[in-house]
């Protein structure tokens, strides 16, 4: 059977259906356009802020413990018993040293994801490092000097040794002091209004003031070999109260400014929906404005 020829004049049939239409974009002008580059990047630093505050939580049992074995150290100085709490409290130090460690990392991991942050919330991350580093350098040097002095000077070295030490240790704190700059830094930078009318968070002070306690106490019981056990005892009640109050203070800071910087960058995207001509210059300060005026939305406790 012959096949049928074509038909040259009949006509493929294709499907009418139209292309479907692209979705409207919701970056209507130029400020709104500002608003999306300024925070696309931004993490929450509130999971890093839970694993470090739970690190905390440990530093402040380690604290009262600290504390406990001090007292009975002081108190119980003249007998046996008084020389195992010292040996304890030697033994005690192993840990503590593995977690600082633990501790400075995820505190790195924090800190550095919150200061990326900063850019993000229309900030700038900087806190006078340089200043910091020139106030606790310092203290190397000179402390360098007077434990060198003290070898020299046989009537001065139990003075010398004690100043050289201190000096050292406040040297040493330039780590410390650079970590509650940043956290004033993160305090300022995340505050819903005029950055330069935040007042300052006194927690900082005084987790800075712990953290001295408990380097020249620790360093005094281990290089002040010839005191008594009741010195020694003394010592060891300084750094766990230094241990103590940091470890409050870091329990109570570390969440705030977590939920500091999500309010602000919620004020942010709260803007997103503010109508603006798109003809007219985009200013920063129209986007500041824009930011403030979602800023009655949330409150802060300072």
């Amino acid at each position: 059977m012959a096949a049928t020829p074509a038909n040259p004049n009949r006509r493929k049939r294709r499907s009418a259906a139209p292309a479907p239409a692209p979705a409207p974009s919701r970056i209507r002008n130029k400020r709104q356009q500002q608003i999306v580059e300024t925070v696309e990047g931004y993490e929450s630093i509130v999971s890093y802020g839970a694993a470090l505050q739970a690190v905390h939580f440990l530093w402040a049992l380690v604290g009262v413990s600290v504390v406990g074995l001090g007292a009975g150290t002081m108190v119980l100085s003249t007998s046996e018993t008084g020389s195992t709490l010292l040996r304890t409290y030697q033994a005690l130090g192993y840990g503590m040293a593995l977690l600082t460690g633990v501790t400075l990392l995820a505190s790195l991991v924090w800190a550095g994801q919150a200061a990326f942050n900063v850019t993000k919330l229309g900030r700038t991350p900087s806190f006078g490092q340089v200043a910091i580093v020139g106030r606790h350098v310092p203290g190397l040097v000179v402390g360098a000097g007077l434990l060198i002095a003290a070898g020299r000077f046989d009537s001065f070295e139990r003075p010398f040794r004690i100043l050289g030490g201190a000096a050292l240790v406040w040297g040493l704190m330039v780590i410390a002091g650079l970590g509650a700059g940043a956290l004033n830094m993160l305090w300022r930078t995340s505050a819903l209004g005029d950055s330069s009318k935040v007042q300052a968070n006194r927690d900082f002070s005084l987790w800075f003031a712990g953290l001295l306690l408990f380097s020249f106490g620790s360093t005094a019981v281990e290089s002040l070999g010839d005191v008594t056990m009741a010195a020694s005892g003394f010592l060891i009640l300084l750094t766990g109260i230094g241990i103590l109050l940091a470890a409050v203070m870091a329990i109570r800071f570390i969440p705030l400014i977590g939920q500091r910087q999500e309010e602000r960058v919620g004020a942010i995207m709260m803007s997103f929906n503010d109508e603006d001509p798109g003809s007219q210059p985009v200013t920063a300060q129209q986007i500041e404005d824009a930011w403030e005026a979602s800023s009655d939305l949330f409150s802060v406790d300072f």
